[in-house]
C-alpha cells in the first residue's frame, strides 16, 4: 500500500481500533483544552517513578498538583463543561 503497510496489517489494525472504540467499556481520550499538558506532566512524573527517583505516592501527588494548576489556568468550570460535553452529558 502507499504508506508501506500491507493490507492484512492495516485491516487488523483498523479492526483493533474499531473494536476498542465500540467496546461497551471504551474510554476515549478527553477532548478538552490542555490535554497534552496533562499528559506531559504525567509522563514526566511517571518517568521519575520508574527511574526510582521518587516514590509512586510522591509522583501521584505531583501529578495531581500539576493537573489542578493546569485546570485552574484554563478554567475549571470551562473544563468541566467541555468534559461533560465530550461524554455526551450536555444538559444533564
Amino acid at each position: 500500500m502507499g504508506a508501506g503497510y500491507d493490507k492484512p496489517f492495516i485491516s487488523s489494525y483498523l479492526k483493533s481500533e474499531a473494536d476498542s472504540y465500540n467496546h461497551p467499556n471504551a474510554a476515549i481520550e478527553p477532548r478538552i483544552p490542555g490535554i497534552f499538558q496533562y499528559y506531559s506532566v504525567a509522563e514526566d512524573e511517571l518517568a521519575k517513578i520508574y527511574a526510582g527517583k521518587t516514590t509512586a505516592q510522591a509522583g501521584a501527588d505531583a501529578i495531581a498538583a500539576a493537573w489542578e494548576k493546569i485546570t485552574d489556568q484554563i478554567g475549571r468550570e470551562k473544563q468541566i463543561k467541555l468534559y461533560r460535553a465530550s461524554l455526551g452529558l450536555c444538559g444533564v
